[in-house]
């Protein structure tokens, strides 16, 4: 799974473009791809034992969509701080409404509150 999580730099790159218009420096991709070709080198042992079988395919497919929440809440904060809000207010909201939204999901969902 850290394989799949050292993808954040070039999604980040790439969907930046797709979405707000940044523009792709190649230099950035070309060290984005560098470390993830050695983060598969350190876990390359553990990688020549992975199968895409059981439990592994929703656990594959969490590790993309928790890449790709990543990517683009990073690209929020450029888009936010591109358009002159301040940082850490935005981040705050931004935090306090994701708590928010997890506490009633869990609350709808059953969960007990401590």
């Amino acid at each position: 799974m850290p394989l799949v999580f050292s993808l954040v730099l070039v999604a980040t790159v790439f969907l930046g473009a797709a979405l707000i218009g940044l523009r792709i420096r190649p230099r950035v991709v070309l060290a984005g791809c560098l470390g993830l070709i050695g983060v598969a080198m350190v876990f390359s042992e553990q990688l020549s034992h992975f199968e895409a079988t059981g439990a592994a395919v929703p656990g594959l497919g969490y590790a993309f969509a928790g890449t790709l929440a990543l990517a683009l809440g990073g690209l929020a904060v450029a888009r936010n701080h591109m358009a002159g809000l301040p940082i850490v207010e935005t981040a705050t909201l931004g935090m306090a409404y994701g708590a928010a939204f997890t506490f009633v999901v869990s609350v709808v969902l059953g969960g007990t509150v401590a």
